[in-house]
C-alpha cells in the first residue's frame, strides 16, 4: 500500500517513531510538493523535511485536485527543494522510482485480466 500526506497528520508528525513503524511494514509513503514548500504549514513541511532526511520518503505527489490552488507546477519547485535537503539521489529515487511502481501495476493489471481473474 501506499500512504499519502501523512506529513499533514497532526498525531503522525508528532510521533514519528510511527512513521518508522509503517516503513517497517513495507508501507510506501509519499509525501504532497505542497507540504515541503510550506503550503500546508510549518508543522507538516518540517514533517516532509524530516521524512526525507531519514529516507522514509518513497514518492512526491501533486495533490492536484485543482489546477489553480496545487498546480502541477509544485513538484519542480519540490524537486528542486528535496535536491538542496538531500541531493540529487534522493530526487532520483523520488520522482522516479513512481514511473516504474505505476508500469508494474499496468503489468500486473493487465496480467489479471487477461487471466480472468477476478478484482
Amino acid at each position: 500500500p501506499i500512504l499519502a500526506h501523512l506529513e499533514r497528520h497532526r498525531e503522525l508528525s508528532s510521533h514519528p517513531e510511527q512513521i518508522d513503524r509503517l516503513r517497517q511494514q513495507d508501507v510506501l509513503l509519499q509525501i504532497n510538493a505542497g507540504s515541503l514548500l510550506g503550503r500546508f504549514g510549518r508543522r507538516a513541511q518540517a514533517t516532509a523535511e524530516m521524512m526525507f532526511e531519514r529516507g522514509w520518503s518513497d514518492f512526491i505527489g501533486s495533490d492536484a485536485h485543482d489546477l489553480e490552488k496545487r498546480p502541477l507546477s509544485l513538484l519542480s519547485e519540490a524537486r528542486e527543494r528535496v535536491l538542496g535537503l538531500c541531493g540529487k539521489m534522493e530526487v532520483e529515487g523520488s520522482f522516479v522510482a513512481i514511473r516504474s511502481v505505476c508500469s508494474a501495476v499496468r503489468q500486473s493489471y493487465a496480467a489479471k485480466i487477461l487471466l480472468g481473474v477476478n478484482f
